[in-house]
């Protein structure tokens, strides 16, 4: 496990913390494919985030997705201009949120989910927009086969181009000031965390939880870059 303490600069997206980097993917095939295990039942408080710095971005682009059980999960968008969006249940890929990654240039992504609402969050270049909505959540399955980089196996060229960092998945909704301490601190809030992939190596995906929900390249290696996204360890490196 690697420890290491840095500082949140104001102009976070040129900033560099010591001992940190990202999993360079190449938009062609590399993809990371962790299992979530474990059995929480059908739920539909989630939490999912991430850090990213696109090269390019297409529609249908899958940051953090998975279709074992129906399709769910982070992605570009098919609304105009490429909108982050935030599925469940295979529907919602078309969500006008209004947030357009930055390219070539470190971002921050969260999105939220209850019975009621998704919520959506972006930390870029050009500032902080958010994203609400009032359509029904209905309880659904997180467990299996999830993939980091792409939408998912025998869907065509989508798969992200360019690093990414601190893959992060909680089983219950995140408030906006956790969201907020999610954003300044790499290993917090931890109360709900299912999956934490930093993806610092080549070898493996390891999972900081606790869980044991480690990745894999599906076609290793994936090259590892010394840019990463600057990450204060609020607790210490204690995950």
């Amino acid at each position: 496990m690697k420890i290491l303490r840095c500082t949140i600069a104001l102009l976070f997206l040129s900033a560099q913390c010591f001992g940190g980097g990202s999993m360079d993917l190449d938009g062609v095939n590399d993809v990371i494919e962790p299992t979530i295990g474990g059995d929480t039942g059908n739920i539909n408080t989630v939490t999912f985030g991430v850090w990213l710095k696109p090269r390019t971005q297409d529609d249908f682009d899958g940051i953090f997705m998975t279709r074992a059980t129906n399709t769910k999960g982070l992605m570009i968008g098919s609304a105009a201009g490429n909108q982050l969006t935030c599925m469940w249940e295979g529907t919602r890929f078309d969500m006008a949120t209004g947030m357009k990654l930055i390219l070539n240039s470190w971002n921050f992504v969260v999105f939220t989910k209850d019975a009621d609402t998704t919520k959506g969050y972006l930390y870029s270049s050009t500032g902080t927009s958010t994203y609400s909505d009032s359509v029904s959540n209905f309880p659904n399955g997180v467990t299996g086969l999830w993939h980091i980089g792409q939408d998912g196996p025998d869907q065509g060229p989508r798969f992200i181009d360019g690093p990414m960092a601190n893959v992060r998945f909680w089983d219950r909704t995140l408030s906006a000031d956790e969201v907020q301490e999610a954003f300044m601190c790499a290993d917090s809030p931890a109360n709900g965390l299912r999956g934490q992939w930093m993806l610092w190596d080549t070898g493996n995906a390891y999972d900081l939880s606790g869980n044991g929900n480690h990745g894999v390249p599906e076609i290793p290696p994936i090259a590892v870059s010394q840019d990463g996204p600057p990450m204060n360890f609020c607790n210490g490196g204690a995950m």
